[in-house]
């Protein structure tokens, strides 16, 4: 006990009675019949933060599945219908979930796929464990592939994948496009967008990547961005009383009277419990720590602290302790919460936020309980996606589910063979990136290195520099090489061209390593890997950006969250093992989507492009083939 510095204590354990209307996956079907209307079931479910969402906006969730115990009794809790303990990734549950819902019209099938394997620290860890201790990559990845089982039995006229934005546009960006690639194969027309939680009313940093798909092509618009009620921390828990750490009080009384999000949190509160908060409780605080928090404010670093004061390296751990600041947004509350709190000091007090406030930040009303003890409570907190974001999604397909108006949208599939049947057909001497057109890699990475930016010239210059250095020896064993290069090029570039050339000709894959070795600049990097084949990202330019913008229709904005446009051009050019969709793009943008576009009808992918629809029509065009007649532009 002595390490922790303070007494070891679990807190109150939370068990909760079922749901009046939960019942066994048996009796999921005469639910169904009661329920009737908008009905859906959440997948990978936690404690329901999805599954409160879509119920706000207006479906009836039916069946839902946790592996984690808690989670599962939470959900059984708040719910009707089947709430499951079950590992999705096992065959024999899924045909069971599979048969129980068979013959039952689903508005919508929802979930989220454990998102831990899909972040960029936890890649790092399971990249250590395989490297060291032999650990095979976490088989969690793939429970995305169970999903889209339950959506090919059933055939929900909807459907949602909720996750981390990393699925969406980093290392793992090749999951999204092959989840948007089993859903198209299924006949699905699929919507793609990263959405910052705190542009619909939560009160924290968080991003969440979001696939929504429909059975028949409807008309669908995102969630708006909510203006009006932008939230800070103070929102969510300004009226909740001060608590010490370590004291584990079941119930107090509110402290103040409720403000505008306040007022929601209260608004499911039984009557006769009107005036009491449950689950206000947190950690005891170790003497050091509370020395700690007392000389910290919001811009306070870990390394900032007195050394006496640091139990880690505070170069590592440079935010190690976070104290939160009440006029705005809270950090993500994440599952890390459950095993210490420093992230996340309360903004006054000197102790780490309580159960209670933490589910206020992620928008759980005050009448949802966590079953178990409070680091159950914590961890499922922490993976909720947030109730008020899973409405305004819910909200938006329930409203295309009511839209007659029919909105057909260009698959990956679609995309990605026009523009790769373009591409194979044009003359190399008429593009402006020939390299990208290369058979070998060689070719590709010479012109990627040194001409990708070089303008008009570009293309002349690399077919006088590839007939002088076809293959990496020609380039090793040239006398005049260094002379030749000093003329034409930036001399670094020459240096990691020397570099990789020497590296390929002693037989090295390309790797990400190889070109960190080589000195290659990061972003040249990352697209020497895409269009060689060798890596999953697809980084965009400011030319694909333009592309990606004119061709969707969608100009992603701050709200939107981060890597927006770089997962809608993934979704754009799909499984693109080899790279070649990312270089028929390349070319395309650097062709035909110029700052002021000029020749829109030569472009290949004119028919299914946003921008052509909409600009053609007011130049009155004839409707283009993927125009459907009532369809919104």
């Amino acid at each position: 006990m002595s390490h922790y510095g303070v007494p070891f204590s679990k807190g109150p354990e939370v068990r909760l009675d079922p749901h009046p209307n939960a019942c066994e996956i048996s009796g999921v079907a005469r639910i169904a019949g009661e329920l009737n209307t908008n009905l859906a079931i959440d997948l990978f479910c936690g404690a329901g933060g999805l599954s409160l969402g879509l119920h706000l906006a207006g479906f009836n969730v039916i069946l839902a599945a946790d592996r984690e115990a808690e989670a599962a009794e939470t959900h059984r809790a708040h719910f009707p219908g089947a709430s499951l303990c079950a590992d999705l990734s096992d065959a024999k549950t899924l045909e069971g979930i599979c048969n129980a819902l068979e013959g039952i019209d689903l508005a919508l099938v929802a979930g989220g796929p454990p998102c831990q394997p899909y972040s960029q620290a936890a890649f790092s860890k399971v990249r250590h464990l395989e490297r060291f201790h032999g650990r095979q990559d976490d088989d969690r990845r793939s429970l995305w592939t169970s999903f889209v089982q339950v959506v090919r039995r059933t055939m929900p006229r909807a459907v949602l994948v909720e996750n981390v934005p990393d699925m969406a546009f980093g290392r793992d960006g090749v999951v999204l496009r092959s989840l948007v690639s089993d859903l198209e194969a299924l006949g699905y027309n699929v919507h793609t967008r990263v959405l910052a939680s705190d542009a619909y009313g939560v009160p924290q940093h968080r991003q969440r990547a979001f696939t929504v798909a429909f059975r028949e092509p409807r008309f669908f618009e995102w969630p708006a961005v909510d203006t009006v009620n932008s939230r800070v921390l103070e929102d969510a828990i300004g009226d909740l009383p001060e608590v010490e750490g370590g004291d584990k009080l079941e119930k107090r009384a509110y402290s103040a009277e409720p403000t505008t999000l306040q007022k929601f949190y209260r608004e499911f509160v039984p009557d006769e419990e009107a005036d009491v908060i449950y689950d206000h409780y947190t950690r005891a605080v170790r003497a050091d720590d509370l020395e700690a928090f007392k000389l910290m404010d919001s811009k306070t670093k870990y390394s900032d602290l007195p050394d006496h004061l640091k139990r880690y390296r505070d170069d590592i751990f440079e935010d190690k302790y976070k104290r939160l600041n009440l006029r705005e947004l809270s950090r993500t509350i994440t599952a890390h919460i459950s095993q210490d709190g420093y992230w996340y000091i309360h903004p006054t007090q000197h102790r780490t936020l309580t159960v209670r406030e933490a589910a206020r930040i992620q928008t759980f009303p005050d009448h949802f309980r966590f079953c178990g003890y409070p680091r159950h409570a914590f961890k499922q907190i922490g993976e909720a996606v947030p109730p008020l974001l899973g409405k305004a999604v819910a909200e938006s397909i329930l409203q295309a589910l009511n839209n007659e108006v029919i909105d057909r949208r260009p698959s990956s599939h679609e995309t990605f063979a026009t523009a790769v049947q373009w591409f194979g057909t044009t003359r190399a001497d008429e593009m402006r990136m020939p390299w990208l057109a290369s058979s070998t890699n060689w070719e590709k990475i010479l012109g990627l290195l040194l001409f990708d930016r070089c303008g008009s010239t570009a293309s002349t210059l690399y077919q006088s520099t590839i007939d002088r250095w076809s293959a990496p020896p020609g380039l090793l064993d040239d006398p005049d090489a260094a002379e030749y290069a000093s003329t034409r090029f930036k001399f670094e570039a020459y240096d990691s061209l020397c570099s990789i050339a020497k590296a390929l000709s002693q037989g090295a894959q390309i790797t990400p390593e190889l070109l960190q070795a080589a000195g290659v600049a990061p972003t040249t990097a990352l697209r020497i890997l895409a269009a060689t084949g060798s890596g999953t990202r697809r980084p965009l330019n400011a030319a694909l950006e333009r592309l990606v913008r004119r061709f969707t229709g969608v100009t992603p904005s701050p709200e939107d969250g981060r890597g927006s446009a770089e997962m809608l051009f993934g979704r754009m050019v799909g499984i693109d093992e080899d790279g070649v969709a990312f270089c028929a793009m390349n070319e395309i943008a650097a062709r035909y989507c110029c700052p002021v576009p000029k020749a829109c009808h030569e472009c290949p992918l004119n028919t299914m492009c946003a921008h052509r629809r909409v600009n053609g029509a007011s130049r009155g065009e004839a409707p283009l083939e993927l125009e459907i007649a009532g369809a919104a532009p």
